[in-house]
């Protein structure tokens, strides 16, 4: 693998979720490929003698910032500027020409991706240090009930109901344009998706809450986006057991619906995680 494909593979990575979210180990290696190929850029400029160019500052700084404590947004902007010197230098062929076009379209998703998730924790933690220990907890029960019931688990339950009785046309329908169900007028799931997550997560100071919350969205996306709809609706399935099992162990004990209701309302959330579990 070049270097430049092993930096298309680190921020293929790094868009469908941040770096903390991968296990120590792959981490490790997605730190560890990308100083590799970061080590290759810079060995290929110095046997030229070119350390004094931008591409090798560049490069160097990337290194340096690899092998620091990692901060991610810096090692993102590092590494978006070894992408612009190269992107900005006449390609030696074809191919080297498309992987760089392909390296630029994902990578302003990365970073988008990654400096907005920093961004919204940072804004977290400057509201923690205003609050009280009680007054944080007092606020998560609030905004799981307010923002996670009554705001995503409704819409999300509801569509997974509907995903066991639609067909496939209509299921996606409720997935790209929004719906006409006997329950209502759903809206589309697509474009809510980022927003849910947006809305509940960064809005928890519980950091072990918010942590769980947050994987479980990272690891919907991963399916989520499939023409394969019983994927889809997997992968839907799970989001829902891992959002219901992580307000549960926040103490959260009846699901108490206002507008969607598809499973029964006042439910014991123990009794509402096995009706998830049995469809199929």
């Amino acid at each position: 693998m070049t270097p430049l494909q092993t930096i298309l593979e680190t921020i293929q990575k790094l868009v469908t979720k941040p770096l903390d979210f991968y296990g120590i180990q792959e981490q490790e290696i997605i730190l560890k490929n990308t100083l590799s190929a970061i080590n290759s850029l810079k060995q290929a400029l110095e046997s030229k003698n070119l350390t004094t160019t931008h591409a090798h500052k560049a490069i160097k700084k990337t290194e340096m910032v690899l092998l620091e404590k990692i901060d991610e947004v810096e090692f993102i902007q590092a590494l978006g500027n070894v992408i612009d010197i190269y992107s900005n230098t006449p390609p030696p062929n074809i191919h080297v020409e498309e992987l760089l076009e392909k390296i630029n379209k994902i990578f302003t998703k990365t970073k988008t991706a990654i400096i907005e998730h920093h961004v919204l924790l940072e804004k977290l933690e400057d509201r923690t240090k205003k609050l009280s220990p009680e007054e944080q907890e007092k606020n998560d029960k609030e905004t799981i009930q307010k923002i996670g019931i009554f705001y995503v688990l409704e819409y999300t339950l509801q569509v997974l109901h509907e995903f066991t009785c639609l067909d496939d046309n209509s299921k996606q329908k409720l997935l790209t344009t929004g719906l006409q169900t006997k329950a209502g007028n759903l809206p589309a799931y697509y474009p809510l998706e980022n927003t849910f997550r947006k809305e509940l997560c960064y809005k928890i100071f519980n950091p072990e809450i918010r942590h769980q919350l947050l994987a479980a969205f990272y690891k919907l996306e991963e399916d989520f986006y499939s023409e394969d709809l019983k994927k889809v609706f997997l992968a839907l399935k799970e989001f829902n057991l891992n959002i219901l099992e992580t307000f549960s162990k926040f103490g959260l004990k009846k699901f108490q619906g206002m507008l969607y209701k598809p499973f029964g309302d006042s439910l014991p959330v123990s009794e509402l995680i096995k009706k998830i579990k049995e469809l199929k």
